[in-house]
């Protein structure tokens, strides 16, 4: 136990894998095709800053799709909100 992607508090061994998917409130297709490339460079420098790891991810048309792996102290919940919130901020 211990090796590959677990993660460790004091007294337990962990993996959290959530796949994690919004829609953006403006999505007509000429602005989300440019905030597309923005998006791309955006969500794994944001995952970084919680010590998430992005292991798949797809823009699509009018949707985000993220495969993220979550440390243990952090909630997903948390996480989506602030990579939601930090990309909206960034592509502005």
């Amino acid at each position: 136990m211990g090796s590959g992607t677990w993660k460790h508090l004091a007294h337990s061994w962990g993996e959290c894998k959530a796949h994690i998917v919004f829609l953006p409130k403006d999505s007509c297709a000429a602005s989300f095709a440019e905030l597309r490339n923005v998006w791309r460079e955006i969500f794994p420098d944001r995952a970084l800053q919680k010590e998430c790891r992005l292991s798949a991810g797809h823009v699509r048309l009018d949707q985000v799709h993220m495969g993220v792996a979550i440390p243990p102290p952090h909630a997903v919940a948390s996480v989506s909100g602030f990579l939601k919130g930090k990309s909206v901020l960034a592509s502005a």
